[in-house]
Formats: C-alpha cells, structure tokens, sequence
C-alpha cells in the first residue's frame, strides 16, 4: 500500500466526529433512496405479482342459482371454445374470528384444488390443500389477526352459521382477504354443501379476454363477469403516481447527501490548507491532489452506502406495516435493482460534490495557505 493511501486511511479515523457526521449523513441518502424505490417496489409491483404469481385464472363468473352438474356441464358446453377450462365453488363474504378481534373475509370452499387458477404458495414454499376441518389464509389476514399455523378461528356465515377450523397454511395474497376450506368440512359441519355461485374461468391463449367474457356474460344464470386483467389495468394506472412520490424521495435524498456532503469536505479542506498547498508545492498535478483529497470522501461514501443499505431496508419495512389499508397487503418488496440504483445515485451526488469542490483546490494560493497558521 502507497504512502498517500495510508494517510487517507488514517485521516478517515482521525476526525471521528466527522466520521461520524458522514456516515449519518450518506448512510441516510442511501436508506431514503432504498425507501423510495423499495415502496415503488412493494406497491407499484403489487398488481403484477397478484395477478401473475397468484391469480392465475382470466376471469371470475359469478351465478344467480345454485350450480348443479347438471348446470355445470351447460355453462361449459355454450362456452366451448371460448372458456378452456373452469373451477366452480362457493364464494361469499364472512366475518372471522380470532380471539376477540373480527375482520371480513372472502370466504371460498372447493371440492377440487385449485391448481391452474389460483397459486397457493409462501415465498417459495407451495401451500397444502386444506384437510377436512383445515382452512388455508391469506397473509394480510393472518398478520392483521395475528393468526399462526394451528390457531383455531371461527367463521360467521350471514345466514348466522358457523364454521369452526384450524389454520394449516397461510399463503401470499396482496388483493383481499381470503380463507379457503374443502367442501368436506363444510358438509361436515353443517350436514350440507354451500351453493355453488361462482367459477373460475381460463380463456384458450390464441383468445381475446374480453370476447370471451361477452360470449359467457350470455350464459344463462350468469350474474357478473369479472376480467382480471382489467383490475391489474385500474390498481397499475392509480399506482403511476407513485413515481412522483419517489422522485420526490431521491431529491430530499439528493438534498441531504449535498449539504452533508459539501459542508464536511470543505471544512476539511479548510482546516488541511497547508497540507494540501504543500504537496501542489512538491509537484502534485492537479488530478493527484484532488484524489488526494476527495479520497477519503469516496471511502466514507463507500462505508456510509452499505450502513444506509442496511437503513433502508428496515426504514422501508417499518413505513411498510403503517401504510394498512383494508382489504389489501403490501408485502415489503425491495428488488436488488433498487440497492443498485442506491448505491449509483448515492456516489453520483458525492461525485457532483466533488466537482464543485475541485475547482477550489484550483484557486488555492499556494503561497498565501503555506503562510497560515493551521
């Protein structure tokens, strides 16, 4: 190692208050960034991941009557060609109970899995189909309720039933609460299966969407038809906004970094004059002083990036948890692109500060700094 590197090194720890003040001051420009762009992430990707990774099915029919087999068969057969294959069960709305405390809830019930339209999975952790007297929940749910695997909770049918289960798996879901049972444990519980009232829908891929939600719409006893392509449509466009709220991030963050970062590398230069006068009078060229200064800088940032990665990824989960709104969960999502960008902007703003700075070194009299007293 060089000369000039060792007194860098040393001169990194040798103003700890500084040291400190630098770290702070970078560190919280980069945790601000990783903020900003891991909320895009969380909230903008939160359509996109529930309508590719979790919903999985086209679209959503929902019955006036019963449907029995027989109905079943009808609905497919005046569809042919349009629907390419179809999950009927129950679904309705209900209150469940955990403790004292009671949210309402999407209730579904199914004789089948439901492979092929809806992804039961944790992470990357596939969940189980519920057994008899097992339900299966969401993940908003369960972290609003406190709700772990093996808790016993209690559904609140509106026709005043009841439906007693335990919790065997949670599974990712951002777009509602939901609980699945099988029919089996209704049956069990109640002596009868509830009405089938809704199907799940998957269109050929040589099929436009939305003409096969009109010829289905046409199908006897069809009350509503829902695209889920058009909800991705709605939830993304209400989230563009989020890139102002981010723009806006990194530009306090861009704030913060600047004035931490200018008002630190001048005192320091003010206070080292004589030092840095001296090496331009042995013959320093400019760009050699100039690294000899901003140097340290440069290290500091890289010491202060990595603290602020670590900030930021906690600073983002904590806004996360307080951004609640009902029926819908924000998983907190930061992608690695976002830790990269942090890192860029965050040594571009100490490169543009250096910048400033360098063409100070220039003007410094040499003759003048060396006659002061440091």
């Amino acid at each position: 190692m060089s000369f000039l590197r060792k007194v860098s090194i040393r001169n990194v720890f040798r103003y700890r208050k500084r040291l400190v003040m630098m770290l702070l001051g970078v560190g919280g420009c980069a945790a601000l960034v990783v903020t900003g762009f891991g909320i895009r992430d969380s909230i903008a990707g939160m359509a996109d991941y529930q309508f590719r990774e979790v919903t999985l099915y086209d679209m959503s029919v929902t019955f006036a009557e019963n449907q029995e087999p027989e109905d079943q068969e009808a609905f497919l057969k005046g569809c042919a060609g349009t629907v390419q294959e179809a999950l009927f069960l129950h679904e309705s709305t209900a209150d469940l109970t955990a403790g004292t405390r009671t949210k309402s809830v999407h209730f579904l019930a199914s004789q089948e899995e439901l492979s092929g339209f809806v992804s039961l999975h944790r992470g990357k952790e596939p969940v189980a189909f519920p057994e008899k007297g097992q339900a299966v929940i969401s993940e908003g749910l369960a972290e609003v309720l406190d709700i772990q695997v093996g808790d016993s909770v209690l559904l609140h049918m509106p026709d005043m039933d009841t439906l007693s289960v335990t919790v065997s798996g949670i599974f990712d879901n951002n777009v509602y609460h939901y609980v699945l049972v099988s029919m089996d444990t209704v049956l069990e519980q109640w002596g009868a299966t509830p009405s089938v009232n809704t199907a799940y829908v998957n269109v050929p891929e040589n099929q436009a969407a939305q003409e096969s939600a009109t010829t289905v719409s046409r199908q006897a006893d069809v009350l509503s038809v829902m695209l889920c392509q058009d909800i991705a449509q709605r939830v993304s466009s209400m989230m563009t906004s989020l890139n102002y709220i981010v723009a806006l991030v990194v530009l306090s963050a861009a704030a913060l970094a600047f004035i931490v970062m200018y008002n630190l590398t001048n005192i320091n230069i003010t206070e080292r004059i004589r030092e840095i006068a001296t090496i331009k009078v042995l013959g320093f060229y400019p760009a050699e002083s100039a690294a000899y200064v901003f140097r340290e800088g440069m290290a500091l940032t890289a010491m202060g990036c990595a603290l602020g990665l670590a900030a930021g990824k906690l600073l983002h989960a904590f806004i996360i948890r307080q951004v609640r709104v009902d029926m819908v969960y924000f998983t907190p999502r930061i992608f690695w692109t976002s830790y990269l960008w942090a890192v860029v902007l965050t040594f571009l703003f100490a490169c543009i500060v250096d910048l400033f700075l360098y063409f100070k070194l220039e003007r410094i009299n040499m003759a003048e700094a060396l006659k002061s007293v440091e």
